[in-house]
C-alpha cells in the first residue's frame, strides 16, 4: 500500500516517532495504515492535519484538544490566534511609542513611526497604530502624565507621516469626491488625515481644506469640486453642545445631494439626524457607501 513513511511524517511534521505512536494509543489519532513490510504509512491529509496542529502546539495549544478538531477548525484557530498576536504586537508598539514620546526622543520616535507604516501598510498603520496612540496620548494628557507641547509634537509629527503617506498614493482622480475639514473652534487635524487615508485607500478623491472652514467657504468648496460629500471631524476638545448646530447651519446651506459626514470621538453621543450620516470609528469607513448622484 502506499503511503508517507512515519520517518518522513517526522520530518514533514517536526513530531516525533514516539509522539505519533504514543498519540495512535491515547487519542486514536493518526490512525495510519500499513505498507506490504507492516511499517506504519500515513496519508497526505493526515501529514497537512498533523502539520497544523504542531503549529498552534507551539502556539501553547494542547494536542488532546486539536487531534479532534477538523482541518477547518485548525485553519479558523491558527487565524484567531494570529490576529491576537499581530493585536498584541501592535498594542507593544504603541506602548513603546508613547515612551519615546514621553523620553524627548522625537528622531527614534518619528523613525519608528516610518518602519511600522512601512511594515504594517496605511490602512493598519492608521487603525492600529496612529488611532490607539492618539486615544493614549489624549489619556496621558488628561492624567498629567505628558504636557500640552508633548501632544502637540505627537501631532505633528503623526500628521507629517500621514500626509507624506497619503501623497505617496499614486491613484487616478476617483468617485466620490470628498471635502475634509472641520468646522470654526475645532483645530484638531489628525482625525481629518486618519480619515483621508481609509477614504482615498478606498479610490475616494479627498480635497483636504485643512482645519476651522467657515459654513459658506466649505459650500463654495464643494461646489467648485464637484463634491459628492463634505466630511467633518470633531475631537473631544470641541464643545458637545455646539456640534449639532454646527451640522444642521451646513447641512441648510449645502446642496442636498452632497451628504454630510460627521466623525470623531466628539460625535459619539450625538442622535441621529437627518441628511448627516454618523461615522463613530475609523472601521465605519469601510461601510461607507457613498452617494454618487451629485
Amino acid at each position: 500500500m502506499e503511503g508517507i513513511p512515519i520517518a518522513v511524517v517526522e520530518q514533514e511534521t517536526g513530531l516525533s516517532k514516539d509522539v505519533l505512536r504514543k498519540w495512535e494509543a491515547r487519542y486514536n489519532y493518526p490512525l495510519p495504515t500499513r505498507n506490504l513490510h507492516g511499517d506504519r504509512v500515513y496519508s497526505r491529509d493526515q501529514v497537512t492535519h498533523l502539520r497544523a496542529v504542531k503549529r498552534l502546539m507551539e502556539k501553547g495549544y494542547r494536542p488532546s484538544r486539536l487531534l479532534s478538531m477538523s482541518l477547518d477548525e485548525l485553519a479558523e484557530l491558527t487565524a484567531s490566534t494570529t490576529a491576537t498576536q499581530s493585536s498584541d504586537q501592535a498594542a507593544s508598539a504603541v506602548s513603546e511609542l508613547l515612551g519615546l514620546l514621553q523620553g524627548h526622543e522625537l528622531i527614534k520616535f518619528r523613525a519608528a513611526l516610518k518602519r511600522l507604516l512601512q511594515s504594517q501598510g496605511l490602512k493598519q498603520f492608521v487603525q492600529d497604530t496612529v488611532a490607539p496612540l492618539a486615544t493614549m496620548v489624549g489619556e496621558a494628557w488628561s492624567e498629567g502624565k505628558i504636557h500640552v507641547f508633548e501632544e502637540h509634537l505627537f501631532s505633528d509629527i503623526a500628521a507629517s507621516t500621514l500626509r507624506q503617506a497619503l501623497e505617496a498614493i499614486d491613484l487616478p482622480e476617483g468617485n466620490p469626491r470628498i471635502i475634509l475639514t472641520t468646522v470654526p473652534g475645532e483645530g484638531h487635524a489628525l482625525g481629518l488625515l486618519m480619515a483621508a487615508c481609509l477614504f482615498t485607500l478606498k479610490g475616494a478623491h479627498c480635497i483636504y481644506l485643512g482645519t476651522e472652514t467657515p459654513s459658506e467657504d466649505i459650500v463654495l468648496a464643494a461646489q467648485a469640486h464637484g463634491a459628492h460629500a463634505v466630511a467633518l471631524s470633531f475631537s473631544s476638545a470641541f464643545p458637545v453642545r455646539q456640534i449639532q448646530p454646527a451640522l444642521l447651519d451646513l447641512r441648510s446651506r449645502l446642496d442636498q445631494e452632497i451628504e454630510i459626514l460627521a466623525g470623531g470621538v466628539g460625535i459619539t453621543r450625538q442622535k441621529k439626524t437627518k441628511g448627516i450620516l454618523l461615522l463613530p470609528d475609523l472601521a465605519s469607513i469601510d461601510q461607507y457607501i457613498p452617494n454618487q448622484g451629485a
